[in-house]
């Protein structure tokens, strides 16, 4: 592949793209400050090569499925309601989320322990 593994997923109805980048091409594209970025206007998150654990995941795909309820900015919003926001998030899509971090995670480890 072309610098990257990609997997296609959907989230509330939309499609979702994650790619897993060569260390360089992240960079490239999105510095090396970050250990993924969630691109919500593209639908596409980007992840390092070493931050490929669960809790990184389960960190962008909250990203995802906020911008899909359609939170695109908290700004103005009270710390009551952001908490709100987040345990009605988890109440009817905390596990839903966890199983595509689940999903996620065993197709990354399955497509680097496959030969190429």
């Amino acid at each position: 592949m072309k610098g990257y593994l990609q997997l296609d997923f959907f989230i509330l109805g939309k499609e979702w793209t994650l790619r897993v980048l060569s260390e360089k091409y992240f960079r490239k594209k999105n510095g090396g400050a970050a250990a993924a970025v969630t691109k919500v206007h593209k639908r596409r998150i980007e992840l390092r090569p070493k931050f490929l654990d669960r809790e990184t995941i389960v960190h962008e795909l909250v990203h995802a499925y906020l911008y899909e309820l359609c939170l695109h900015s908290t700004n103005d919003m009270s710390l009551a309601d952001l908490e709100e926001i987040f345990a009605e998030l988890m109440a009817k899509r905390g596990k839903e989320l966890l199983d595509k971090a689940d999903w996620v995670e065993n197709e990354i480890a399955s497509a680097l322990q496959s030969p190429r």
